[in-house]
């Protein structure tokens, strides 16, 4: 890319995380801010009309599946960056699959985020977060297959204490190790990270 600014159109139906976006690509001075959206049909038509560089995008918006959007902005030529809680593999090699650039998670740093609206602005494709492709290739022991299902669960730490019979500590201490682990910041991105991955269901991860 030359010295012209990126035009980025953002789509994402979560109040705060859009206002955030269009705030800090606002004072990035290699990015335009172009339009905003909510929903599927305004974000259908402000691409269409709008022509951006690259589209920061929510898959899960109002009235609009994850398909009929990739499909929508794919007929138009766009050049996608996928930003999402979801973690799941084969959902993310489906999306990939799709001809998006890039899949980011919401717990990307705006950095990595800049860098990546960057590589995909000049041709770039098939960019998986760090956070998303590192963990999936790790092994989990018992001990932390176990605590990633109570975790999934959204049992406290006690709770989980009383189930393993150990001390608070000790459970605290290894979630902690996961949090490290799968390079996550809160015991609530644990939870969503062990649900998205199948540890809340019955049967073995």
């Amino acid at each position: 890319m030359d010295s012209k600014k990126i035009s980025v159109l953002v789509i994402e139906d979560h109040q705060m995380t859009l206002d955030g976006l269009a705030g800090w690509l606002n004072e990035r001075p290699e990015f335009e801010l172009t339009g905003k959206a909510t929903n599927g049909p305004a974000a259908i038509k402000l691409a269409s009309t709008l022509n951006p560089d690259v589209i920061l995008l929510d898959l899960h918006l109002p009235d609009a599946s994850p398909e009929d959007m990739l499909e929508s902005l794919a007929n138009q030529g766009c050049k996608i960056v996928v930003l999402s809680s979801e973690s799941r593999q084969y959902f993310i090699e489906l999306v990939l699959r799709s001809g998006v650039g890039a899949y980011l998670s919401k717990a990307d740093d705006y950095d990595c985020i800049a860098r990546t609206i960057v590589q995909v602005a000049g041709g770039k494709s098939g960019i998986v977060s760090p956070l998303l492709s590192k963990p999936a290739r790790m092994r989990f022991s018992a001990a932390e297959k176990e605590v990633l299902k109570l975790i999934a669960r959204g049992l406290k730490y006690e709770d989980m204490a009383v189930v393993r019979s150990t001390s608070v500590n000790t459970v605290r201490t290894q979630c902690v190790r996961l949090l490290t682990k799968l390079r996550l910041s809160t015991r609530e991105q644990l939870i969503s990270w062990a649900v998205q991955n199948g540890y809340g269901d019955s049967s073995d991860a």
